[in-house]
């Protein structure tokens, strides 16, 4: 007869052990489908945005599921070679360890990406402003954003040095600034035949939301400035500006209101 080459102790450590891997391995293949399920569920109603969000949150959820199982995994094998008593401390010191050899950056980078996707800061395909780089958000993981310059690099941002952002892409209205010169002697009829203008300009044109505020420069010369500022449907100023300025000059030429150069 032949003899187990494996001694029993052997088997009786190492077996569980293997097993503990496989399964969180498993685990970890299966994870993803497992957060598709998940994210399938949630009965929100979708919009242009939701797919992009809709794709980190699995990301999220099946990188939790896969952290999940290996830590037990490693609790399972700490616990063959130590007391069950032992095993949570043993872990507590690990992990303290961990933090305090660099891991601290990390923990920070995810805990702040968790928070950026549940608190829907930005979202995928939204021009933003973080840490004073400009561009279009085009992912965000766990760990780091990647945000498009608006020269084309590709800036890898992580999420834990994020503190302010500046968001293009979210709002209610767009401001519209227009700047009008005209004889110092027009500022007068100038602004009352604006003001009156208002309740027109709200019927013609279609992105204004409120009337338009006027501010002045008359300084002692023969022409003074007219500064419009007006609050134009969100996203829409680019279209509404050029309407509003032929708008403005046929009704001050039509008063008899000449602009200059």
């Amino acid at each position: 007869m032949f003899e187990n080459p494996i001694p029993s102790y052997v088997s009786w450590y190492f077996i569980p052990i293997a097993i503990a891997l496989g399964v969180a391995f498993a685990i970890h293949l299966m994870a993803r489908r497992v957060a598709q399920w998940v994210i399938r569920k949630n009965p929100r109603t979708p919009t242009s945005d939701w797919e992009p969000r809709r794709q980190t949150i699995v990301q999220l959820v099946a990188a939790t599921i896969s952290i999940i199982a290996f830590m037990v995994a490693i609790m399972v094998i700490i616990g063959r070679f130590t007391s069950g008593s032992n095993v949570m401390w043993v872990v507590v010191g690990l992990f303290g360890a961990g933090v305090g050899f660099g891991v601290r950056p990390f923990l920070s980078d995810y805990v702040t990406g968790i928070t950026l996707i549940f608190e829907d800061n930005y979202s995928i395909g939204e021009k933003v402003v973080l840490m004073e780089v400009e561009g279009v958000v085009e992912d965000i993981k766990l760990r780091v954003t990647h945000l498009r310059g608006m020269d084309g690099e590709l800036f890898i941002i992580p999420n834990g040095d994020i503190r302010v952002i500046r968001n293009f892409s979210r709002g209610r209205f767009t401001p519209v600034r227009l700047t009008i010169h005209i004889a110092s002697s027009d500022v007068k009829p100038a602004l009352k035949q604006l003001e009156t203008l208002t309740e027109e300009a709200m019927s013609q044109l279609k992105f204004l939301i409120e009337p338009w505020i006027i501010t002045a420069d008359t300084d002692v010369g023969t022409s003074a400035k007219l500064h419009i500022v007006a609050k134009a449907r969100f996203g829409k100023g680019a279209l509404m500006r050029p309407h509003l300025t032929a708008f403005i000059q046929e009704k001050l030429s039509e008063a008899g209101i000449e602009l200059v150069d």
